[in-house]
């Protein structure tokens, strides 16, 4: 008997144990959670709840928090209504967040008051600025943010099956839906806490299976003059993803590199404005972004890109371009040092389908030739005191190139312009650029009731005052050159940049 009774006071006092071990961490949990919204009050975010309900016993802590709303500033107001959080017990592992199937983010808009005379009321602000809402509802079944806890650092992982954000149609008939389909997050976040950590490499990696954007603008019904009539739009993208890396704990605190890749792009719209119904595809699509110290880059590749076009009464038309590359760099803090800048847009094998050409030109009068265009813009900064208006972060502009190759419909421009940029502000340089066949190119336009009068006469006086003979009657030949902190084009002179302070009063570092 004595065996039995030590056997149930050894369990109860197991029991006991557990539950005032259980307790204890539901206590810490609650504390934890008080202090995280303490925490985000500091740096401007509000988080109000009504209750927070604790249970779970005895394998789990599970927190119901009521009627959540999170506000800022800068973020708006979130309506998340009731929210579990989970955790198994014993242990520290994961913490689970069941998001709410639906939830409503109000996004204040000022826009202008009408009239001069308008009177203030408690929606206008001492700016003569009129407050608005945006109102937006989020749909997101299923959805929720698992977070490892781990020494050193957390792994965040996000699931949403679905997730719709809507617009609410407003007085003008627009209506707007983004729709993304079993939507993966996961972050790695080291603890800055842990001193070896502290520079460690920080990811995000977002994978979509189908990202859809629908939108409707204009009331249907019959034509008013003057109204815009109904007009649908529809954008859907397959697989995309997009990671990032950076070190430091926010984004732009250090080196980053990002990359966004997606395979089917599809665009199809319909309504007057679009003047019948526009598709547009993309075989592919990828692009990158790196800011490494001060210069950021943007380099994006579209592969495939094709254009159509069926209007009401008319066939299919068609545009494809085979490849479209884009190269962007610039500072993005003061350069402390001389950098490179660059832009480069280049778009290859420009062709029109049988259809487009017959759109284009009815009565077969253009070449029907493929087009190409490359034009690179590059440059490069210095370090400077001077206020440049050219380059307001820290620097200014000491050259500036222009490299011009584009080529179809039996016209050809082709050139180079190199420009130096002195520390007081003068341009010294210059280069030629070439237009074969430019003015026949003109001519057929207009034959082809592409090119109106004017517009062409417009672009025979630019010529006529910029432009020389080239070696045929149908070539142009423009000259750039500098004198004296001025641009000559043709002759002509231009103002670009003008000296901003003598050279004495120049300092450079």
């Amino acid at each position: 008997m004595k065996r039995l009774y030590y056997s149930v006071g050894g369990i109860a006092l197991v029991i006991a144990g557990w539950s005032y071990a259980w307790w204890t961490g539901r206590e810490a949990m609650e504390a934890g959670m008080i202090a995280e919204i303490a925490r985000q009050a500091t740096a401007g975010i509000e988080i109000s709840y009504d209750g927070i309900w604790i249970d779970g016993y005895p394998f789990q802590h599970k927190a119901l928090i009521g009627d959540v709303v999170v506000s800022g500033a800068t973020i708006g107001t979130l309506d998340l209504g009731a929210m579990t959080l989970e955790r198994s017990f014993p242990g520290t592992g994961d913490i689970a967040l069941f998001l709410p199937e639906t939830a409503l983010l109000t996004l204040p808009q000022d826009v202008p008051d009408e009239g001069a005379g308008a009177q203030t009321d408690p929606d206008t602000d001492t700016d003569g600025e009129r407050a608005e809402q945006i109102t937006l509802s989020i749909a997101m079944p299923g959805g929720r943010i698992t977070v490892d806890p781990g020494e050193g650092a957390q792994l965040i992982v996000v699931d949403l099956p679905q997730l719709t954000i809507g617009a609410m149609p407003d007085e003008a008939g627009l209506d707007a839906s983004l729709a993304l389909t079993a939507l993966t997050g996961r972050a790695i976040l080291p603890d800055s806490t842990f001193a070896d950590m502290a520079d460690q490499e920080r990811r995000l990696v977002l994978d979509v299976a189908e990202a859809r954007l629908n939108a409707r603008a204009g009331v249907p019904g019959p034509a008013v003059a003057g109204a815009l009539g109904a007009t649908t739009l529809s954008v859907a993208m397959a697989r995309p993803q997009i990671t990032a890396r950076w070190t430091g704990p926010q984004p732009l605190s250090g080196p980053l590199t990002s990359t966004l890749t997606a395979g089917a792009v599809t665009l199809e719209g319909a309504g007057p404005a679009l003047g019948g119904t526009v598709s547009i595809g993309l075989g592919t699509l990828g692009g990158t972004v790196d800011i490494e110290g001060v210069l950021g880059t943007i380099r994006a590749t579209l592969d495939e890109l094709t254009m159509a076009q069926t209007p009401s009464a008319a066939s299919p038309r068609a545009i494809s371009i085979d490849r479209i590359d884009i190269a962007y760099n610039n500072p993005i803090a003061a350069v402390a040092e001389p950098v490179d800048l660059q832009f480069r847009l280049s778009a290859g094998e420009i062709v029109p389908d049988e259809a487009g050409w017959d759109w284009l030109d009815p009565d077969n009068v253009l070449p029907r030739e493929t087009g190409q265009i490359h034009v690179t813009l590059s440059g490069r900064a210095i370090p400077s005191t001077l206020p440049d208006p050219y380059l307001p972060l820290g620097g200014r502009i000491a050259s500036v190139g222009i490299d011009v190759d584009m080529r179809g419909l039996g016209a050809a421009a082709a050139g180079t312009v190199e420009v130096q940029v002195a520390p007081d502000g003068a341009t010294r340089g210059g280069g030629r650029i070439t237009l074969d066949g430019s003015m026949g190119l003109v001519r057929d336009l207009i034959a082809a009731s592409v090119l109106e009068i004017s517009t062409a006469q417009f672009l025979l006086d630019l010529a006529a005052r910029y432009a020389r003979p080239g070696a045929l009657p149908e070539d142009l030949i423009v000259d750039v050159e500098s004198q004296d902190g001025q641009l000559i084009i043709g002759g002509e002179p231009v103002t670009l940049f003008s000296p901003l302070l003598s050279p004495e009063d120049v300092t450079i570092e």
